[in-house]
């Protein structure tokens, strides 16, 4: 498909500071390989970091018809990022994923496992709800990335996790709780919108570990390839026969979290499996990573989608002249 005049397509990431954590690196990995995929397309792709003293006439300067939403914290502060697209809903401006109104409802993972407990949709018991679960995690109320998670944070004494909690409070801010940790297999599905009221749901991937519980995707895991956590945790989309019913059941689930909460444009929620192979909904991702190495392209590339493809079908929704196209192509 091919965009009419040159369409201008700001992608607005995460400010990045000085001293950029691996995350933040990869923040701007991912930009990147954004504006690639939208140049392939023959978009002007411009990348700006978001600060809001600046971004609204850097907007009106590059006649910005849309905007590729990259923004994943706000002054450091993941809770933060829906301000972004708080900000370009007031501009008037489309933007790529979900809504301000969404992203908030997903800030606080305890309000949201609460939510899910009401829809009567599976999440790891809290502890205080006196589950008899032999190990507990100890989670950040609203980090991503995996921060402030390593293998510590698994255990069956609840002393000593509350103990961590204020250490954590202090060393990272912000608070956090409690789950039941689940043995078993991790699973993520990625949720693609496709203009009708259900999303497409993208092949599996799973992460495969190897070596001694606990197996958790830490924060090693994801950014520290020196580590020994990183060397024992490997993404796969390869499922046996059996598998399929499970699968099936992953699908059926990740859907009802997209309609349950709203959800549009993409996403992606992430499984733990059981050894009775129950599935329990671990988070739901509003705006999950595209870098060429992350899960959501894995799903992608396995459902036949390269990354102009994705991207341009992400993008191509927000321009007037080619809804019409993209409804027949995509519909």
């Amino acid at each position: 498909m091919k965009p009419l005049d040159k369409s201008r397509i700001a992608i607005v990431h995460t400010d990045i500071g000085r001293n950029p954590t691996p995350d933040d690196v990869d923040t701007l990995i991912q930009a990147q390989f954004i504006r690639e995929g939208l140049e392939a397309c023959g978009y002007n792709a411009p990348l700006l970091p978001f600060r809001p003293g600046t971004l609204a006439s850097d907007l009106q300067k590059l006649k910005a018809h849309a905007i590729f939403n990259l923004v994943e914290a706000v002054g450091g502060e993941d809770e933060r990022a829906g301000e972004a697209a708080f900000f370009f809903e007031q501009m008037g401006l489309p933007y790529t994923g979900n809504s301000a109104r969404t992203l908030q409802a997903l800030v606080c993972k305890p309000i949201v496992k609460r939510q899910l407990q009401r829809a009567g949709l599976p999440t790891p018991a809290f502890a205080e709800d006196g589950s008899q679960g032999r190990q507990w995690i100890l989670k950040s109320e609203t980090f991503h990335c995996s921060r402030g998670i390593d293998k510590r944070n698994v255990s069956d004494n609840l002393d000593f996790l509350q103990q961590l909690s204020h250490e954590y409070a202090a060393r990272y801010s912000g608070a956090w709780f409690i789950e039941e940790y689940i043995p078993g297999r991790e699973i993520n599905i990625a949720l693609l919108d496709n203009g009708t009221s259900d999303p497409d749901v993208l092949p599996a991937s799973e992460i495969c570990f190897t070596g001694q519980e606990p197996h958790i995707v830490d924060y090693d895991s994801k950014w520290n390839e020196d580590s020994e956590s990183y060397n024992n945790t490997t993404p796969s989309v390869c499922f046996a026969e059996t598998d399929q019913p499970l699968l099936q059941e992953l699908a059926h689930l990740s859907r009802a979290c997209w309609h349950e909460f709203s959800l549009g444009g993409y996403a992606r929620v992430d499984f733990r499996i059981d050894h009775n192979n129950q599935p329990f909904i671990l988070e739901i991702n509003a705006n999950p990573c595209l870098s060429p190495d992350a899960g959501f392209m894995r799903a992608a590339t396995q459902a036949g989608l390269d990354s102009s493809a994705l991207i341009a079908r992400l993008i191509s929704p927000l321009l007037p002249a080619q809804k019409s196209q993209h409804a027949q192509v995509f519909g």
